[in-house]
């Protein structure tokens, strides 16, 4: 199992990263933070897509022509989202 608590100076073991919510951030910065995460995700991943040898601008209109267009039933997507994110909820640490 891997430690990933941090010894402190007065010998207490801390989370080696603490997540602490601000209060004190306004709606629109919050909103610019989560805007920005999604740009920098879509960035890494189309440069992990560039490395395969591919064009992620492509790939990506692929991706959202073949989840909002398909032929197949939207309840079915959605029973696949659920069970996901129910394993992912479950497996999540407390």
């Amino acid at each position: 199992m891997i430690d990933m608590g941090v010894v402190s100076e007065s010998g207490l073991k801390e989370p080696a990263v603490r997540i602490v919510k601000r209060a004190d951030i306004s709606l629109g910065r919050a909103w610019l933070i989560r805007i920005v995460g999604i740009f920098l995700a879509f960035a890494a991943g189309g440069l992990l897509i560039l490395a395969l040898g591919h064009n992620p601008i492509a790939v990506y209109q692929d991706m959202f022509t073949g989840a909002i267009a398909s032929a197949a039933p939207k309840s079915g997507m959605a029973i696949r989202a659920v069970a996901i994110l129910a394993v992912l909820v479950a497996s999540a640490p407390v």
